[in-house]
C-alpha cells in the first residue's frame, strides 16, 4: 500500500514538473507591412513558485519532511535539471527564474500556421485567436499522469487538477501567458489593451483556467463578430449534394460491374473525397480524391449492394484540412 503510494506521489510530482515547465509563457509577434513577421517567445520559470507547488502537494499525499527534502534540496535538484533543458538563469527582482528563449521569422503565407493554428487567424491588420488555456492544462496534465502510471503499474489515476486544488496551489499563479502584437498601423479595436507608448501595440493576457479569444485590428471596418464570422467561414465548408448515383450496365462478357457518381460543385472546395464499401459502417472503404464532379467507380461485384459517400476538402488559412459532413447513397450494381 505504501510502495503504490508512493509511485502515485512520483507521478503526480512529474505532472506538477511539467505544469510548471510552461510556467510563464511570453510571446512577442511583430508584423510587418509586407505580411513577413518575427515571433520572440521566452518560457521562464519561477523556481521559488515551482518548489512551494510540489512541497504543497507532497505535504497532502503525507509525505515527512525527510522525504520531501529541504527547498535547498530541491533548488539544487530542479536547478541542473532546467539547465539540462538549455534555459538560462536570471534574477529578478531577487528571484531566481530560468528561461528558454527562442525566435521565428515567418512569410506570410505562414503567419497564421506558425501563430494561431487552426484557432484563429492573422493578418497585416488583425488578429483573431481563440486561447482555451484551461482545456490545454487540463489535456496536458491527464495525458502526462495516464503515460506515467502506465509507466509505474498504477491502475488508478490521481485527478491532478482536483489533487492541486486541495493542496491549495494556485495554477492561476503558476501557469500565464501573455500575447504581445505589434502592427505596422495603430490599433483601432480590441479587447486587449492598446500601449500607450505605442499605438500600434496590443497586449493580452490568460491564465490556467481561462479560456480566451483575442481580437485586435487596425481596420476600422473589421469588429469582433465580422472576425469571428470570417474564421468561421475559414473552417467550414459545405456537404456536396449528390445529384445522382447510377449502377452502369454491364457487357455480357464482363467479370465486374460499375456505378457512377454525380453531384454539386462546393464553392472553396479543392479536392473530394469519394468512399464506397459493401458495409453501411463503411469498415474497410476504399478512398479515393478527386477534383471533379462525376466519378466511375468501376471493379465491383455485380448485383451487390454498394454504400457510397462524398465529402468536400479545403485548406484554411493555416494551411490545414477542412472537410464538410459525408453527403451518403446506396445503389445496387447490375447483374
Amino acid at each position: 500500500m505504501r510502495s503504490m503510494k508512493i509511485k502515485i506521489i512520483s507521478l503526480m510530482l512529474i505532472v506538477i514538473m511539467m505544469f510548471t515547465g510552461c510556467q510563464k509563457w511570453d510571446i512577442s509577434l511583430k508584423i510587418n507591412p509586407d505580411g513577413s513577421s518575427q515571433i520572440y517567445e521566452c518560457r521562464s520559470i519561477d523556481l521559488e513558485e515551482m518548489i512551494n507547488a510540489r512541497i504543497k502537494v507532497c505535504k497532502l499525499l503525507g509525505m515527512s519532511d525527510q522525504e520531501i527534502g529541504t527547498k535547498e534540496d530541491l533548488e539544487k535538484i530542479y536547478s541542473e535539471f532546467y539547465k539540462k533543458q538549455g534555459r538560462e538563469e536570471v534574477i529578478i527582482n531577487g528571484k531566481k527564474y530560468y528561461e528558454l528563449r527562442s525566435q521565428e521569422g515567418n512569410k506570410q503565407k505562414d503567419l497564421t500556421r506558425n501563430m494561431t493554428g487552426n484557432n484563429g487567424y492573422v493578418t497585416t491588420d488583425t488578429i483573431y485567436y481563440n486561447v482555451d488555456l484551461k482545456s490545454i492544462v487540463e489535456n496536458m496534465a491527464a495525458t502526462e499522469a495516464k503515460e506515467i502510471a502506465k509507466q509505474n503499474g498504477v491502475k488508478e489515476v490521481p485527478d491532478a487538477m482536483l489533487l492541486l486544488k486541495q493542496a491549495g496551489v494556485d495554477l492561476n499563479t503558476l501557469v500565464t501567458s501573455v500575447l504581445t502584437v505589434e502592427f505596422p498601423k495603430p490599433v483601432v479595436s480590441t479587447n486587449g489593451t492598446i500601449d500607450s507608448n505605442n499605438k500600434n501595440k496590443v497586449t493580452f493576457s490568460i491564465k490556467a483556467t481561462e479560456n480566451k479569444t483575442f481580437f485586435a485590428t487596425t481596420n476600422s471596418k473589421v469588429t469582433f463578430e465580422s472576425a469571428q464570422a470570417k474564421y468561421k467561414a475559414d473552417n467550414t465548408i459545405k456537404k456536396p449534394k449528390i445529384k445522382s448515383l447510377k449502377a452502369n450496365k454491364v457487357a455480357k462478357k464482363a467479370k465486374k460491374a460499375a456505378i457512377t457518381l454525380k453531384f454539386g460543385k462546393v464553392a472553396g472546395a479543392k479536392i473530394y473525397q469519394v468512399q464506397y464499401s459493401t458495409k453501411s459502417s463503411f469498415k474497410g472503404a476504399k478512398t479515393k480524391n478527386i477534383k471533379k464532379t462525376t466519378y466511375k467507380i468501376t471493379g465491383l461485384k455485380k448485383n451487390k449492394k454498394y454504400y457510397v459517400r462524398v465529402r468536400a476538402w479545403k485548406s484554411n488559412m493555416a494551411r490545414g484540412n477542412v472537410y464538410s459532413s459525408w453527403a451518403k447513397k446506396s445503389v445496387k450494381t447490375k447483374k
